[in-house]
């Protein structure tokens, strides 16, 4: 996890390029080029983890494909401001995949790092199965970011990217100590337990542990979440 930690800013600073691309060019164009097999979602848990058979997930993923392909969609879809909205969202995502191919091709390679590390992943043992749980969540960060960036939603990608690096954060924290593994699964039991996750896991002690991994790669690691932050407007304001 600590390796491979340069690919959280690289994706970052990818999805940040065609989201800003995305936003100014390629909307709603409309194309018959295929958009591509839609991939599965992780489901990962601890203690009780949901999981689905090879066979089944290729059966959902052509029923998928071949729904996203249907030249006969529901007939009541658009119908509401919510469909209407998601098809615009749609409809852009196809148009930066037509014409904007250097943009996604850029995301896809990122997303290919993602998968492949993930395809060869040992069965983890201890605190190693939440860094694989915090990874699994980073990448779904990382493709929600690709789907907002390629829809030219550019604040929401933001929001998105900054998930890519906190959820990156965390797992190193943990792989450095790890007894914060427990720290952080039972934040939900009750306050006590929530302040205590918060202060162990806090934005500065994130960064200075990346910075302690490598100078170069902390100083980009805290000038790519100020930029998250700035530019989604979400930001924290810390108790004096």
């Amino acid at each position: 996890m600590v390796r491979d930690s340069p690919c959280y800013c690289t994706r970052v600073t990818a999805c940040q390029r065609a989201s800003r691309i995305a936003g100014s060019r390629g909307r709603e164009v409309v194309t018959n080029r295929p958009y591509g097999t839609p991939g599965s979602n992780f489901l990962t848990g601890l203690g009780n983890k949901l999981a689905t058979s090879e066979d089944e997930l290729q059966i959902a993923c052509m029923s998928i494909k071949s729904s996203m392909t249907s030249s006969t969609p529901n007939p009541v879809w658009g119908d509401d401001k919510l469909s209407e909205f998601l098809q615009r969202v749609r409809n852009n995502q196809v148009a930066t995949f037509t014409n904007i191919s250097p943009a996604f091709d850029t995301l896809r390679d990122i997303d290919h790092c993602f998968v492949s590390v993930a395809e060869n992943m040992e069965d983890p043992q201890g605190s190693d199965k939440l860094l694989q749980l915090l990874f699994r969540r980073s990448h779904a960060a990382y493709r929600a970011a690709c789907g907002t960036s390629m829809a030219g939603q550019a604040p929401e990608t933001f929001v998105l990217l900054r998930s890519c690096l906190e959820y990156s954060g965390y797992a190193l924290l943990i792989h450095r100590d790890p007894d914060l593994a427990l720290v952080w699964l039972r934040r939900h039991r009750n306050n006590c337990t929530y302040q205590e996750m918060r202060s162990k896991f806090q934005v500065t002690t994130i960064k200075n542990g990346v910075k302690s991994t490598s100078h170069a790669l902390g100083i980009w690691y805290c000038d790519l979440y100020t930029k998250e932050q700035l530019t989604s407007g979400h930001i924290q304001i810390q108790k004096a």
